[in-house]
């Protein structure tokens, strides 16, 4: 009897452990030994120094302009943000880190952004990268009230938050304009 109150546990974790759902990313070295992240995944998994630390040294080196933090700050909460992106890439390598920074500077709440990750093909399985026509990475994809209010492809023009700034401010002209 002792050993079906050990059995009848054991048994159940290993089928819980069997339902659990897969990983929505994958994480793999390509042949030059760079770390890529393939599907939706976490900030959190940029935040290793010894893995990516182009992403801690560029969120740490980064200070936006906090005039245009105000700014983005009252649009937070309506904001979404679907970024693709490819963890080899050095525009990714530039302009990821520096757009976390201005997230958590403006409130962008970390619910409101989804991050998907590419590999160097630009191509996702699921067909990610086809529904939302990505070419380029990174690309950020804004949107305000579910409606596209503009991207970020490759590079900010001139910032960030000034580039996110002008979308909001146009998106506000645009919903106010009259016919």
């Amino acid at each position: 009897m002792k050993n079906i109150k050990v059995v009848v546990p054991l048994l159940f974790a290993f089928v819980l452990a069997g339902c659990s759902s897969p990983s929505p990313y994958v994480v793999k070295k390509d042949s030059d030994g760079t770390e890529i992240i393939t599907g939706e995944f976490p900030e959190s998994l940029l935040e290793s120094e010894q893995t990516f630390p182009w992403f801690v040294s560029g969120y740490r080196g980064y200070q936006p302009d906090s005039s245009v933090i105000d700014t983005l700050r009252s649009n937070a909460a309506n904001l979404h943000v679907l970024i693709f992106c490819g963890t080899w890439c050095p525009d990714t390598k530039h302009e990821l880190p520096r757009f976390f920074k201005v997230a958590n500077e403006a409130g962008i709440s970390d619910s409101s952004i989804t991050l998907y990750g590419v590999d160097r093909t630009k191509h996702s399985a699921d067909g990610m990268t086809d529904r939302f026509g990505i070419t380029n990475v990174p690309t950020f994809i804004f949107t305000l009230h579910d409606k596209e209010i503009g991207r970020i492809i490759e590079r900010a023009d001139e910032s960030i938050e000034k580039d996110l700034a002008a979308m909001l401010a146009k998106a506000r002209y645009l919903r106010y304009a009259k016919p």
